[in-house]
Formats: C-alpha cells, sequence, structure tokens
C-alpha cells in the first residue's frame, strides 16, 4: 500500500468517527431537548436513562441486549458493570461519546496524536 493510499484511507476513518460523534451529539441533544420538556411539563426532574432510550428508540434491539450480554459476559461484569451504563442519563451518555468520538477523530490536535 503506498503512503498516498493510506493517508487517504486515514482521513476517510476520521470522517467516518467524526461523522458518528456528530450524529451521537445531535442524539444527545434530541433527548435532552425531549428532557427538557418533560421537566417543564411535569414540575419535576426525570432523565431518561440509556436503557429506555435505547427500548424507545430500538425496542427489538434493546429486548436482545441482555440475553446476548448474559451469554457473552461473565456476571460480574453484567450487572454492575452493563446495567448500571443502562441506568446512565443518555444525555449524559450520548454527549460523552460524541465528545470523544470528535476528540479522536480530530486528527492531528486530537486523541489520536496524543493531545489528551
Amino acid at each position: 500500500m503506498t503512503f498516498h493510499r493510506f493517508w487517504v484511507s486515514c482521513r476517510m476513518l476520521r470522517l467516518v468517527i467524526r461523522l458518528l460523534g456528530f450524529l451521537a451529539l445531535a442524539m444527545g441533544m434530541a433527548v435532552g431537548v425531549y428532557d427538557g420538556a418533560r421537566i417543564i411539563a411535569d414540575g419535576a426532574v426525570s432523565l431518561t436513562s440509556l436503557g429506555a432510550a435505547l427500548m424507545a428508540a430500538f425496542p427489538r434491539l434493546a429486548a436482545m441486549i441482555e440475553p446476548t450480554a448474559a451469554r457473552a459476559l461473565h456476571p460480574l461484569i453484567l450487572d454492575p458493570v452493563l446495567v448500571n451504563i443502562l441506568l446512565l442519563p443518555a444525555v449524559l451518555v450520548l454527549f460523552a461519546a460524541g465528545t470523544l468520538l470528535l476528540l479522536i477523530g480530530r486528527g492531528q490536535n486530537g486523541l489520536a496524536a496524543g493531545a489528551l
């Protein structure tokens, strides 16, 4: 593989990673707006968990997560780690994932270059 082909493939990979980062931030913003409207309507703070957001967006996929994870993961990882991740607010998880993906896809000044 020549250097030019390698460089083009790295740039394309960074583009895809940045696109996924922007998509995660957009989804986080949408969930944040939904939570904000619900907070105003109910008069009480209640944030959508990641598990509830997955269940609303992808019901079949969300129903398959638990049995698949139970077969593939050790019970000590499944219960304390995966369950707690699914209970986190979806806004927090999506913003963190989007920011991390944007930093990775940033290139020369991002995580790929060791900036952090």
